[in-house]
């Protein structure tokens, strides 16, 4: 007994111990992870060691991060200066206004953080093409403010022009804060350079051009076209090569182009005032080449458009044997040859692109009709090319009785092919062309896309349903789908067509610009229903418990995407008249009926604004999107990027 006794308190020590050590252990780890937190923050403390973490987010993750503390504001902001380029937006129909708005939130603000400006006008509300300048309007040549001028304007701005009548005052806190090195200047309307808002980019350029990396120059005031230099420098003398550090430079929109033309006396200028420019960015035709040569700056093209004629194939065989062809990442074909006869031109400039482009190109913009004509003769593949952009015409598989896309092998030409994007258009090449390029071929498929766009369109097509099942076979991979609205009554008809076309798509992406299409209703498309089904329910919603009714779609719908994880609606701003404000592009049956089904799935809507006034005039029904949606409002214009516009407000620190 006494063995047994001292056996069980044996094991009452050994357990007891077991207890204390898993408590010591317990608090080990509470140690530890207290230990761990301390040493994190001590090592984000570290502005180097910050620098360098806070350098691998990306752009909206560090203006996130500079609202927690100060000091993530300063490193957030550091990175933003140092590492990004962050643009302080000044722009609208009247910019002027825009420069008095950010030189005030300057003045409260201790670390912005803007490394340039986009300056940009756009037409206002009236379309006229020269906006109400505070400058020119509100003010005379002598300085003084008009009465009757005075009369109109706001009482704030009112005020402010008349303490502040000098020009440069409207500006001073920019000049001072912002550290120039990037600029882009899109000047949409006629207003003369008396403008603030031009005054501005004037000064900037008189102090930042040394300094300058990446200069966009999209269009100027009439009396800038002819030397820009002048503008900036007057008439005291400059240097040759002003812009010594331009590393990018986007050149001037010139459609009708001629060698006397305003922007491309501006365009000869800036290219020979930098010696070092790496790369020219936008797209540059085959005829606006010239200047590049006499400045030996045909290196810096990186997007290059060729339109084949017989009388330009002399320069484009030229261009395309030069060695500075190989720089180009982006190309945009057009055949121009109207006749079957010049065939054989056709396939030796194609040959050449796919010699000398085969192994650089990176992006092509090309019809369909040249794409079967590119495959049939398989020269060489395009090793690096992710993204292809097709003009295509249904037309053309409508007279030849065959989907033309299924001839293109897709996987030996392009084997890193990602994105397609599909454009409708009409092709008014001869498709004689062609005949014997779709005869007695096999029908590819292309595995690799996962990215699919449809833009810019006027279909003419009753029946989409097979056009969209023939793209699916032809690309079964797609995962992310974007769709740019139609020119006609058919809208509703290609979304409804996309849940039956790609069973494994994950993102939907609708971009609206008619206000016909925004304010119609889109649930049948959503859950497959009939009209008329949706209308009873909706009318009876009171009256029914959704959660137990079971409604068999009568066509696709959502539930055939198990995937889908996000539905995005993309609106402009615009105004509307005798619209449902229930049922404006989704109503609640969406929800009920289908999201609660499939709540993995979110919805967003986004409406992209030009500026605050614009956001604040703003009435669209959407509110009872609310309770089932992500409302998305973006105030300042998007660049592309890596380029990005801010207009919110800045946090000081």
């Amino acid at each position: 007994m006494e063995k047994e006794e001292e056996s069980g308190d044996r094991k009452r020590e050994r357990m007891d111990k077991t207890d204390n050590d898993k408590l010591q252990d317990d608090s080990c780890f509470d140690n530890n992870a207290a230990n761990v937190e301390l040493l994190l923050e001590k090592v984000i403390g570290i502005h180097l060691i910050s620098v360098q973490i806070f350098d691998h987010l990306d752009f909206q993750q560090l203006l996130n991060c500079s609202l927690v503390c100060k000091s993530w504001n300063s490193v957030s902001r550091r990175v933003l200066r140092e590492h990004r380029i962050c643009l302080g937006a000044i722009g609208g129909d009247v910019p002027c206004q825009s420069v008095v708005d950010l030189n005030d939130l300057l003045s409260n603000s201790f670390n912005p953080p803007f490394n340039g400006l986009s300056v940009y006008t756009e037409p206002s509300s009236q379309h006229v093409v020269m906006h109400d300048c505070i400058r020119v309007n509100g003010l005379n040549i002598n300085g003084e403010i008009e009465k009757s001028n005075s009369e109109r304007l706001s009482k704030g701005l009112f005020k402010r022009l008349k303490e502040r009548l000098d020009a440069s005052n409207l500006f001073s806190e920019i000049l001072s804060k912002i550290d120039v090195k990037h600029l882009e200047i899109n000047w949409m309307d006629l207003t003369t350079s008396y403008c603030p808002a031009f005054q501005l980019i004037a000064k900037v350029l008189l102090r930042s051009h040394p300094y300058l990396q990446y200069l966009s120059i999209k269009s100027l005031p009439q009396d800038a076209n002819d030397s820009l230099a002048k503008v900036i420098f007057g008439d005291n003398p400059f240097p040759i090569q002003w812009l010594p550090s331009l590393k990018t430079f986007v050149p001037p929109d010139d459609s009708d182009y001629s060698e006397n033309s305003h922007s491309v006396s501006v365009l000869k200028q800036l290219l020979a005032a930098a010696p070092n420019l790496t790369q020219v960015l936008g797209e540059i035709s085959d005829e606006e080449l010239e200047p590049y040569f006499e400045e030996n700056k045909v290196h810096t093209i990186r997007s290059i458009r060729l339109e084949l004629s017989l009388s330009r194939l002399h320069q484009i065989r030229k261009l395309l044997s030069e060695d500075y062809c190989l720089y180009i990442r982006k190309l945009v074909f057009v055949i121009s040859v109207p006749v079957p006869e010049t065939k054989e031109h056709v396939y030796e400039i194609l040959q050449l692109i796919q010699q000398r482009l085969g192994n650089t190109l990176q992006e092509l913009e090309i019809s369909q009709v040249a794409l079967v004509m590119l495959s049939s003769r398989k020269y060489f593949p395009f090793q690096n090319l992710t993204h292809l952009m097709i003009e295509y015409d249904p037309e053309v598989d409508f007279q030849k009785g065959f989907f033309t896309l299924s001839a293109v092998d897709f996987n030996w030409m392009f084997p890193n092919l990602a994105t397609v994007e599909i454009e409708w258009g009409s092709l008014t090449i001869d498709l004689r062309l062609i005949t014997d390029e779709l005869e007695d071929i096999s029908e590819f498929r292309c595995e690799s896309v996962t990215q699919f766009f449809i833009s810019s369109c006027v279909l003419r097509s009753t029946n989409l349903v097979p056009w969209f099942e023939n793209m699916a076979k032809l690309f079964p991979n797609v995962k992310h789908f974007y769709l740019n609205e139609f020119r006609g009554q058919n809208f509703k008809e290609c979304f409804q067509s996309v849940w039956g076309a790609w069973s494994e798509i994950e993102n939907l992406t609708l971009t609206f610009h008619s206000l016909e299409n925004m304010c119609k209703n889109y649930d049948s498309c959503v859950l497959g229903l009939s009209d008329e089904e949706l209308e009873l329910l909706f009318r009876r919603k009171e009256e029914h418990r959704f959660e137990k009714l079971n409604l068999v779609p009568i066509r696709s719908c959502i539930f055939n995407c198990r995937k889908l994880k996000k539905i995005v609606f993309v609106i402009p701003p615009k105004p509307f008249q005798n619209v449902d404000s229930r049922r404006c592009l989704l109503s609640e049956l969406t929800y009920l009926l289908g999201l609660t089904r499939i709540p993995q799935v979110t919805f967003e809507v986004q409406v992209e604004f030009w500026n605050e006034r614009e956001h604040q005039q703003y009435r669209f029904p959407l509110d009872h999107l609310k309770p089932f949606t992500n409302l998305c409002y973006k105030v300042g214009r998007l660049l592309p990027q890596p380029l990005l516009s801010i207009t919110t407000e800045l946090h000081c620190s």
